[in-house]
């Protein structure tokens, strides 16, 4: 791991959100799906640092985030959590986030509709017994492979396996799966999100004592 690194839970100020913005647009700048959704590379940039800003600022009350900072306080890594009951977000929390979501995508509207669909498809998979849902994990490409990941999903994994809970997520990248594999999340199924565009996985963690 990079130096010192310290984590620190809890609501996320508006330097920390601009900052983690910036971070989960430069780790998911190659992610195929993004590719297809936002063909210009500069675009794409603002378009998933907007996105992800607003997620982070919306996730409603029971979402937890965890911030990774090095030593010179560098936002290094960000994770978001939804507590049970907490997916979905309350209706108010999706309204708030709407424009952005609108501004992300207004130059490809059309790929607004196709993004709709491939949340449809995975919402109808969402499990419906009470879970922790992961819905961002992101490190700086910087520093990845440096078990700064791992530092962000242990307390929130203890605090999982102190509950007797369920934990899930989707990633889009297949060679995400060994890594969270490492973790205790196992490969529930692969979804196709619509012609054209690459699966997802999603992926369960049983409840531990």
């Amino acid at each position: 791991m990079p130096g010192a690194v310290t984590i620190d839970e809890g609501p996320l100020d508006r330097a920390t959100l601009r900052a983690c913005g910036e971070l989960c647009a430069a780790a998911f700048a190659d992610a195929e799906m993004f590719g297809r959704f936002f063909p210009s590379p500069r675009r794409r940039a603002r378009s998933i640092a907007t996105l992800h800003r607003a997620a982070l600022a919306h996730l409603g009350p029971a979402g937890r985030c965890a911030v990774a900072r090095g030593h010179d306080g560098r936002v290094l890594g960000v994770a978001a959590w939804l507590a049970p009951g907490g997916f979905p977000p309350p209706v108010r929390a999706q309204l708030v986030r709407l424009p952005f979501v609108l501004a992300a995508f207004a130059p490809h509207l059309g790929a607004l509709r196709v993004a709709a669909r491939a949340e449809a498809a995975t919402l109808s998979l969402h499990p419906r017994e009470p879970h922790w849902y992961l819905q961002l994990l992101a490190v700086d490409p910087s520093c990845q492979r440096a078990g700064i990941g791992s530092a962000l999903l242990a307390p929130a994994l203890e605090r999982v396996d102190a509950e007797g809970a369920m934990a899930y997520l989707e990633t889009q990248d297949e060679a995400n799966l060994d890594y969270y594999a490492r973790v205790g999340f196992v490969l529930d199924r692969r979804v196709e999100v619509g012609p054209g565009l690459p699966g997802l996985f999603t992926m369960r963690r049983a409840p531990r004592s």
